[in-house]
């Protein structure tokens, strides 16, 4: 890992253990964040949404369907299927890859949960154009400055 990469990796654990926001919270991004929650609250979280929240976390999530999707930010499962929430058990990774069987990775746990605990019925892996992890994996070494990624999916896709 690059010395740059180390020192954002320590400063988002370092955060993350204290669970606050660094204190110069104001960055453009960060208050669009934050202004988008205060909106979902005020006018979005009516009784009918509200509701439909109570009845998830009293009577628990019953998916039928187990999506596996990119982490790409253009690209958001729930909105392009019109789906609730509730509806889809949802896993996103770089690349939408679904490692080896034996990895022990996160993945290979939430299909496990997926499948046993909450007896989702079908699986769909959900790609879409222009995917960089995709176009990457013929040549890892172009990933120089990312050791990490280039890691995840030589191991993911090669292994």
């Amino acid at each position: 890992m690059t010395t740059q990469a180390q020192e954002l990796w320590q400063k988002a654990k370092s955060i993350i253990e204290r669970q606050e926001l660094p204190v110069p919270l104001q960055t453009l991004a960060l208050a669009a964040v934050a202004q988008g929650v205060k909106r979902f609250q005020r006018h979005f979280l009516n009784d009918r949404i509200r509701q439909l929240f109570k009845q998830l976390s009293t009577y628990g999530q019953h998916p039928e369907v187990l999506l596996i999707a990119g982490s790409d930010s253009r690209v958001e499962p729930a909105l392009i299927t019109q789906r609730r929430p509730g509806e889809i058990f949802e896993v996103r990774n770089v690349g939408n890859v679904v490692p080896h069987f034996g990895t022990g990775c996160s993945e290979e746990a939430a299909i496990e949960y997926a499948l046993t605990q909450l007896k989702v019925k079908d699986i769909i892996i959900m790609g879409h154009s222009d995917c960089g992890a995709v176009k990457a994996s013929p040549n890892f070494s172009r990933l120089g400055e990312m050791p990490s990624v280039a890691r995840w999916l030589e191991k993911s896709i090669v292994s």
